[in-house]
């Protein structure tokens, strides 16, 4: 029989986007009634699993690492209403090339949506995505006009700092598994399972109106898809010297545009978890390579382990307009 449905294993996902995939599915559950989808017999046993689940996650959210997670969050989440605002405010300037300027940067964020309020593992995905955006010649040059080159630069470290977290996090998961938690995650998803194979029969024969239903439900199922695609490729780096929040690179002040290549060297510590940061040294624990370091706009600088040092890790710092 030919799938209808979107599949994929959401049981690696993450604790915060598991819950945050089965709230939108059950949001979708609710909108369109398991009486009229023909999940009446299944759904009150998924229904009461989901809410075990939300209440076991409560539960880890009190962990000290979770409210590092939290704490990062917010500070991500100022950093990015703060940029969106300021692009906002710029939209009543006096001058009417930063006018022109925030309302190009305006369709940009607006395709979005409000970042701040997605879920974690969904936040950062889509920062990093707003990040690819506006680095491309043609935003940037808008986000130079307005002099928001540091801020978007602080929102990207900052993102990427609540990631590394996460792995920490993922890690400490995998060797001390919440058991509550992973029952109740492993029993919901196969309740989840046999609603599928359910909806997946009764399908063929649905009317019209519930078409929507399976349009929005396989969205739901492809995005988190893409969100546990994106996770895997992080993961397969918790070995880098960039992964696990680890390094700590010194953020780099705007730097004047000069027509040649600018090459800062950052200050750059590794930390491990009950020990003082270590300085590393340049050249001897690490090289730099830089992109887009030339033309005004953001230019990317990699750390590059060296010595007893491996892996590497990217920041941004701006270069001043021409």
């Amino acid at each position: 029989m030919e799938k209808i449905i979107t599949r994929f294993d959401y049981s690696y996902l993450r604790n915060e986007t598991h819950v945050g995939f089965h709230t939108s599915v059950n949001a979708l559950f609710v909108e369109y009634t398991p009486e009229t989808l023909g999940i009446e017999t299944l759904y009150p046993a998924y229904r009461s699993l989901f809410n075990e689940e939300v209440e076991a996650l409560d539960v880890i959210r009190r962990s000290g690492l979770t409210m590092d997670i939290a704490a990062q969050d917010r500070v991500r989440g100022r950093l990015y209403r703060g940029f969106s605002n300021a692009v906002k405010g710029y939209r009543n300037h006096f001058d009417p090339a930063k006018r022109q300027a925030a309302e190009k940067l305006k369709i940009v964020l607006k395709h979005y949506g409000n970042i701040a309020r997605k879920a974690l593992d969904d936040e950062t995905v889509a920062i990093e995505d707003l990040q690819r955006e506006l680095v491309k010649p043609e935003n940037a040059v808008h986000v130079s006009a307005l002099g928001l080159g540091e801020w978007l630069g602080q929102l990207v470290q900052a993102n990427r700092q609540l990631d590394g977290l996460m792995i920490n996090r993922y890690e400490e998961t995998a060797k001390r598994p919440h058991a509550p938690m992973r029952g109740i995650r492993k029993e919901l998803d196969r309740q989840f399972r046999l609603i599928l194979d359910l909806l997946e029969l009764k399908a063929h024969s649905y009317p019209e109106s519930n078409r929507a239903f399976l349009s929005e439900l396989n969205a739901v199922m492809q995005r988190h898809k893409d969100v546990l695609a994106q996770e895997a490729g992080r993961r397969h780096q918790i070995k880098d010297l960039g992964a696990g929040g680890h390094t700590v690179i010194e953020p780099v002040a705007t730097q004047p545009y000069s027509g040649k290549p600018i090459t800062p060297i950052p200050k750059v510590c590794y930390h491990t978890e009950g020990k003082p940061d270590a300085a590393l040294v340049f050249a001897k624990d690490f090289t730099l390579t830089y992109r887009n370091n030339t033309n005004a706009g953001m230019a990317e600088l990699t750390v590059h382990g060296k010595g007893e040092y491996k892996g590497k890790k990217m920041t941004t710092f701006w270069i001043a307009g021409e």
